[in-house]
């Protein structure tokens, strides 16, 4: 029950979950919507070993983008992996360093971060607020990003994840 609750809460964030205060230089157009960009980056622990990243990048989607009133806000949303080349044939490999410079043109867009939140790392990068959300297991990562996100909804899609080595249907209702 402690899953599908967890599942529950991150995949309610699909409505409006999170607006920083403070003013960005400019609104840009999506196509003919409106489209805010958010003072605030995530980043995610790239680990190759592991599904953990994924699902949290996964989790951590519906709070890094979303549309409300006719409007879609966002802010990047990154895997963050401390690769460091052992030669020169590496370099191409370095996502690090292409994230450093995407980073200096975010930072200087926005003027500054009013938060920057870090899952399973370490801050990076300078922000007036920091997250932290640390775990070993995807359903508590997945419960943990929603909580620190979720305000409200008007809509609740429910998918239950199960364990991935049984497959097992799930059916009822939910009254609200």
């Amino acid at each position: 029950m402690k899953k599908l609750v967890a599942i529950i809460v991150f995949l309610s964030m699909i409505s409006a979950s999170y607006i920083e205060s403070g003013n960005i230089k400019n609104v840009a157009k999506a196509g003919s919507n409106d489209f805010i960009p958010i003072k605030k980056v995530t980043f995610v622990k790239f680990d190759e070993n592991s599904y953990l990243d994924d699902y949290a990048y996964i989790a951590e989607i519906p709070a890094s983008i979303w549309r409300e009133n006719g409007k879609t806000y966002a802010y990047p949303l990154l895997f963050y992996d401390y690769f460091k080349p052992s030669n020169k044939y590496e370099l191409s490999l370095n996502s690090s360093q292409g994230i450093k410079y995407f980073m200096e043109d975010w930072i200087e867009y926005c003027n500054g971060l009013d938060e920057a939140e870090y899952i399973n790392m370490n801050a990076e990068y300078k922000a007036k607020h920091y997250s932290f959300i640390n775990s070993t297991d995807y359903y508590d990562a997945a419960a943990k990003i929603a909580l620190h996100h979720w305000k409200r909804s008007n809509a609740c899609v429910v998918a239950y994840a199960g364990d991935f080595g049984r497959k097992k249907k799930v059916e009822g209702e939910r009254q609200i």
